[in-house]
């Protein structure tokens, strides 16, 4: 270990010891509407393709307030490792929630979505020509269900599915 790596050990190490604990930052404006997400989830993984389930996997999710309360961290893991890295926030000037994501090998990408319609928020690709969105479906303050989709000549079609439980 070099003497600067050990230097910074040691003064965040001494830095997070001291620090009294932060209390839990509430969501702000919209993002109030999505303080359910707010926990940990025990989530059932499915890949599909062509309309036929190609692999299923648990999965755990972990979601909590960041910054101001303006915007939510969502981890992925599968199998104890995390997956994928996301935020999820509203943009008052805009007047949208924004999902920005990222995966291994520096792949990532955002989505947008006007709100709430019912109890579903469609997030649509930002990028132009892209046909593809995700299904955000809250069934009660302890259960959801995320759907991605690609569109295709015929339509619509879920390429992932996942369904989550609220841990206790």
């Amino acid at each position: 270990m070099t003497k600067h790596v050990v230097w910074l050990l040691g003064v965040f190490g001494c830095a997070h010891s001291v620090r009294p604990p932060v209390a839990a930052t509430a969501l702000t404006g919209e993002m109030s509407k999505l303080s359910f997400y707010v926990g940990e989830w025990s989530c059932k993984g499915t890949e599909i393709e062509n309309d036929k389930v190609v692999a299923e996997y648990p999965l755990a999710v972990k979601v909590s307030p960041l910054l101001d309360g303006s915007w939510l961290s969502i981890i992925v893991e599968k199998d104890g490792a995390p997956i994928t890295a996301e935020l999820k926030g509203y943009n008052p000037t805009d007047q949208k929630f924004h999902h920005v994501w990222a995966v291994g090998a520096g792949e990532w990408g955002s989505l947008s979505s006007e709100g709430w319609k019912d109890s579903e928020m469609t997030f649509t690709d930002d990028k132009p020509g892209v046909a593809e969105r995700m299904v955000f479906h809250k069934d009660s303050d302890t259960h959801y269900t995320h759907r991605a989709e690609a569109q295709d000549s015929s339509g619509w079609h879920a390429t992932f599915r996942k369904v989550c439980d609220k841990r206790a």
